[in-house]
């Protein structure tokens, strides 16, 4: 069972074209260190094959601003599921599901953005998946070039508990 987390941001400046860009390069640079989470339920169910077959990230637009969605949301909270990645659950093969499912959603106009993150419960609990969200986003706001050779790294002991730290 795939359980998501949804979080609403509004954008006040124009910086929408590269909020998009550092959401990809940094869950791309969190995933090198938290590779189980690329990986796939094994056939027994018990074990995470880690082949890096990543995580299915998903881009949407929505064609009205930030302000007129919170507006309708007050009167029909359920709108927000309009946010939720699309998982199909008729897929019996668990082995050929993502075990994280990302969709990052943009509002007309840049006004702004909605993060949706969809894990496999079986493997990352509710805690796991908020520290991963928290994570991501250390990642994102540091605006981590890839290329560089001082590069901010995770480790962790297990999938559960994750620490940052700097390797200069």
């Amino acid at each position: 069972m795939h359980v998501p987390r949804i979080l609403f941001y509004p954008i006040k400046y124009s910086t929408f074209p590269k909020i998009s860009i550092i959401h990809e390069q940094s869950l791309s640079k969190l995933l090198t260190h938290v590779y189980p989470a690329s990986g796939r339920l094994a056939f027994d169910g018990q074990s995470i094959n880690c082949h890096d077959e990543g995580v299915l990230y998903i881009k949407a637009k929505v064609d009205s601003p930030f302000c007129d969605f919170l507006k309708d949301a007050k009167k029909d909270i359920d709108l927000a599921l309009n946010f939720c990645p699309k998982i199909d659950r008729s897929v019996s093969n668990l082995s050929i599901t993502p075990l994280v499912v990302v969709q990052v959603t943009e509002f007309a106009c840049g006004t702004g953005i909605v993060l949706s993150v969809s894990a496999e419960h079986a493997v990352i609990d509710g805690f796991t998946a908020l520290k991963f969200v928290y994570e991501w986003s250390k990642v994102s706001k540091m605006e981590i070039n890839i290329h560089s050779d001082k590069i901010n790294c995770f480790t962790f002991d297990d999938f559960g508990t994750m620490h940052f730290s700097t390797n200069k």
